[in-house]
């Protein structure tokens, strides 16, 4: 998102999750869930700085600590990795 990775691992991983909250939404968009999925309503990224979650502006669960500093990437299982803070305390 942004020139930022906040998802990797196999098509596999991907499509089946657990996924970060942007990952959600493209996937919701490709298929009939979208109604389904909560999102801000924004149309438009905000504009945000080099620090922190580049999708916090436009991110549901988003906290303080998501627009102050970059999550690293966490491995979920089998090098399917997610850069979220709350992705762990959801998990």
């Amino acid at each position: 998102y942004r020139g930022r990775l906040v998802e990797t691992g196999t098509s596999e991983q991907v499509f089946r999750g657990p996924n970060h909250p942007y990952t959600k939404q493209l996937l919701a968009a490709s298929s009939d869930e979208l109604a389904a999925v909560s999102v801000q309503a924004e149309t438009a990224a905000e504009i945000t700085s080099n620090s922190g979650c580049a999708f916090a502006g436009r991110c549901p669960l988003a906290q303080p600590r998501c627009r102050e500093v970059e999550p690293a990437a966490a491995d979920v299982g089998e090098g399917h990795l997610i850069a979220c803070w709350r992705h762990a305390e959801l998990s």
